[in-house]
């Protein structure tokens, strides 16, 4: 049995080795996208993910200059209501949308809908501890 495995592919050498240089070919197409994927993870999605947090960041700062602190300045005890909170919330969302729409990048896509309400509080810590805008991916 070996025999005939052996005499068909010395018959057949040319054959198999074309085969054998597709199967490379494709191989090393298959390794190319898989690096490409590795170059958009980490300069391109990285890029757009730090511009995303910077729209949700610019868009919590923007809504606490605009609408927060003088509502906390209205309250007897400095807080927001419930109300006043979500309506913050949602302000923020509508501002980071509109300056991620500047900046070439989908808010919400780019971040994970899922994580937006956990990303903004980030935000908001960072704002007020003064590091927004850092620890970010380059």
């Amino acid at each position: 049995m070996v025999e005939v495995i052996l005499t068909h592919l010395a018959e057949n050498s040319e054959a198999y080795m074309g085969l054998l240089g597709a199967i490379g070919a494709v191989a090393a197409s298959l390794w190319s996208v898989f690096e490409g994927s590795k170059f958009y993870e980490k300069h391109i999605s990285g890029k757009k993910y730090a511009k995303a947090l910077d729209a949700l960041e610019m868009g919590a700062q923007q809504v606490y200059d605009e609408y927060v602190r003088e509502l906390k300045r209205g309250s007897a005890d400095g807080t927001l209501t419930l109300e006043e909170m979500k309506e913050a919330r949602k302000r923020t969302f509508e501002h980071a949308k509109r300056y991620g729409q500047t900046h070439g990048v989908d808010v919400i896509k780019t971040l994970g809908g899922d994580y937006l309400d956990v990303l903004l509080e980030m935000a908001i810590k960072r704002l007020k501890d003064g590091t927004a805008g850092e620890n970010k991916p380059e």
